[in-house]
C-alpha cells in the first residue's frame, strides 16, 4: 500500500496510469514536465476545441488536453519554473492552490566536486560544462554554441538527442569548433 503516487510527465506516457490512479481514488501529484512555445490563450482553445471533438468522435486527443486532464486529477501540481507554473494556470486551467513550483534540483554530493579525475583522464581545465538533454531546441543549444563561439575556453556538452534537424544542426555547428569536447 501506499499514500500518494508521484507522475513525471504530463502526457500520452502517464495519460493511461493518471486516470487509472484518478478512478481508483489515489492521491496524486504530477510534475508536468509541459513546455509550449504558444501562448496560454492558444493552448485553453486548442483544449476546447479538444473537448468538443471528444463530444463528437471518442479517441480524439491533443498534447494540451491530455496534459489538462492529468493536471486536473492530480491533488497537487509541482512544475519546475514559474514560467512553466504560469502555462498550467492561465493556459491548462489549473487552480493556483493546486500548483507548487518546485526547482530541479541537483544531488548534494556534487556541492563539492573535485574535477581532478575529469582533468586527469581528458586534460581539460577551465572549462564550460553543459549536462543534459539538447536534442530540442528549447533546450538553447544552439545559443550556447554561439556564445562559445565567442569564449577562448574549452567546453564539454553531456547529453542525449533525439535526433532530428535541430539536433543535426548543433552537431554541424559542435563540429566546426575548436576547444569543443
Amino acid at each position: 500500500a501506499f499514500d500518494l503516487c508521484h507522475l513525471f510527465g504530463a502526457n500520452i506516457g502517464t495519460h493511461h496510469t493518471a486516470a487509472t490512479l484518478h478512478r481508483r481514488g489515489v492521491r496524486t501529484v504530477v510534475t508536468p514536465i509541459f513546455f509550449t512555445r504558444r501562448s496560454p490563450g492558444v493552448v485553453r482553445a486548442a483544449i476546447r476545441v479538444n473537448r468538443g471533438l471528444q463530444r463528437l468522435a471518442r479517441g480524439v486527443w491533443t498534447d494540451f488536453g491530455l496534459a489538462a486532464d492529468i493536471c486536473r486529477w492530480a491533488n497537487r501540481v509541482l512544475p519546475n519554473t514559474q514560467d512553466e507554473a504560469r502555462l498550467v494556470r492561465e493556459g491548462l486551467g489549473i487552480g493556483g492552490e493546486k500548483v507548487q513550483v518546485i526547482p530541479n534540483g541537483v544531488d548534494e554530493r556534487y556541492l563539492q566536486a573535485d574535477p581532478a579525475l575529469f582533468t586527469k583522464t581528458y586534460g581539460l581545465e577551465g572549462f564550460i560544462l553543459s549536462v543534459g538533454f539538447f536534442g530540442m531546441e528549447r533546450k538553447n543549444t544552439l545559443r550556447l554554441l554561439q556564445a562559445l563561439r565567442e569564449i577562448a575556453r574549452p567546453a564539454v556538452l553531456i547529453g542525449g538527442n533525439w535526433g532530428g534537424s535541430y539536433a543535426e544542426r548543433c552537431f554541424r555547428m559542435a563540429s566546426g569548433m575548436k576547444g569543443l569536447t
